[in-house]
Formats: structure tokens, C-alpha cells, sequence
């Protein structure tokens, strides 16, 4: 019974918020209790905030969803779990990241809502729009790095922020390409995948990689 709210909020997806962690990291705070125990309620209210979404994104796509091969085992496209409590939690969730925002000054809560909104367009609109969806999820990875900043209050690098944008949009354009190479064209639910081509991926794979080491080794040079 647990496992089924487990998966609808994705846990496992919380992962992706430990960009958060990358400013206490490079600023040598990571053994500073206090320093430590900002960054974690940062993790956890862009935790509670990103699972509230995934529970809309979910409901929003459910008719799409059931038509997937691996997506339609999800809670709510199966029926294991209603829109309307599926809603509830979602409520309780965004509520939860907001209280620990709350603790915050008002920067880390703008990042926290242009974060939210920046999800909610992405997933009603800018998912279904050819590299405008890349550079959306590169944007969501950018805020969690500057809430992390906030959060314990320390500068990052210019060389560090652009770093992290190219990280980012190499796994933004790795995930589309593994979509490409894996979905059956017929099973296929997110049609911006067909103004993609294998040809343009791997050469901005090439780009975005190569953006990346060039970037950190200009950090370590400048730090």
C-alpha cells in the first residue's frame, strides 16, 4: 500500500535536488553543522515542491500516460490512486515546501516559485516546444543551484553557474535522446520528439560536453 504513494511522489527523484548541496560544497562548508542543516531543509522543500509537481504533471497527463509502455504502471494512470487524492497530497506537499521556505529570507521563496512555475509551464506548454524543453529543465537544475546559494548564503562562481547550465542541458539532451532510441514510434506520447533528429542530439551532446570541461576548468583556474 506504502509503495504506491512512494512511486507517485517519486523519491527516488529527489536525487536531482542535490544540486542543491553544490554551493556548500565548493564553498568548503560541507562539514559546518549549521551550513549542512540549511542546505537539507533547502533539499527538502525543493523535495516536497518537485513531487507536489510530478502529482499535476501526472494528473495532467494521465489519457497520454496510459498510452505509454512503462508510464502507464504509474498510480494514477493505472488507477491505483484518484485525481482527487492524488490532489490532496499534491496540496500537502506544496504546503510542507513552503513552510521550510518560510524559514528563508525572500530570495530562496523566489526561487522556490519561479521554480514552481517554471514546472507548471513546462509541463502545460514548454515540453511540447523543441528546444525551449531543454533549456526549461536547464533552468529548474540553474534554481536549485542558486536556492542552495541563498540558503546558506555564499557567492558562486560565474564559471561554477555556467558549468552547471551545461551539465544540465547534456542530461536534459541525453534523457531525449535515450526516448529517441528507446520509444517505439507508434508508442511514442511526446510528440517534440519528432523535431528532434539523432544527428542534431549527438552534436549538441558534443557541444554541452565539451562546454563543460571548459567551464569547471575555467573555475578552478579563476578560484
Amino acid at each position: 500500500m506504502l509503495k504506491k504513494y512512494i512511486t507517485l511522489i517519486r523519491i527516488s527523484h529527489w536525487i536531482k535536488n542535490s544540486l542543491i548541496f553544490v554551493p556548500l560544497i565548493f564553498s568548503k562548508h560541507l562539514f559546518m553543522h549549521d551550513q549542512f542543516i540549511l542546505a537539507l531543509m533547502a533539499f527538502f522543500s525543493f523535495s516536497f515542491l518537485a513531487s507536489s509537481i510530478y502529482i499535476i504533471n501526472d494528473i495532467a497527463d494521465v489519457e497520454r500516460d496510459r498510452q505509454h509502455p512503462l508510464k502507464r504502471k504509474r498510480p494514477i494512470a493505472s488507477g491505483e490512486i484518484g485525481k482527487s487524492q492524488a490532489l490532496v497530497i499534491s496540496f500537502i506537499l506544496l504546503i510542507l515546501s513552503v513552510l521550510i521556505a518560510l524559514s528563508f529570507d525572500y530570495r530562496f521563496v523566489l526561487a522556490l516559485a519561479g521554480y514552481f512555475v517554471l514546472n507548471i509551464l513546462y509541463s502545460f506548454l514548454l515540453k511540447q516546444i523543441v528546444i525551449l524543453d531543454l533549456i526549461s529543465i536547464a533552468i529548474g537544475f540553474l534554481l536549485r543551484v542558486f536556492a542552495g546559494a541563498i540558503a546558506i548564503d555564499v557567492s558562486i562562481s560565474k564559471w561554477l553557474i555556467l558549468a552547471t547550465l551545461f551539465i544540465s542541458l547534456f542530461l536534459a539532451v541525453m534523457k531525449r535522446r535515450s526516448e529517441i532510441i528507446n520509444i517505439d514510434p507508434e508508442l511514442n506520447t511526446r510528440k517534440v520528439l519528432e523535431d528532434y533528429s539523432l544527428e542534431f542530439i549527438n552534436h549538441f551532446i558534443s557541444i554541452t560536453a565539451s562546454s563543460v570541461i571548459i567551464c569547471y576548468a575555467l573555475y578552478t583556474v579563476s578560484s
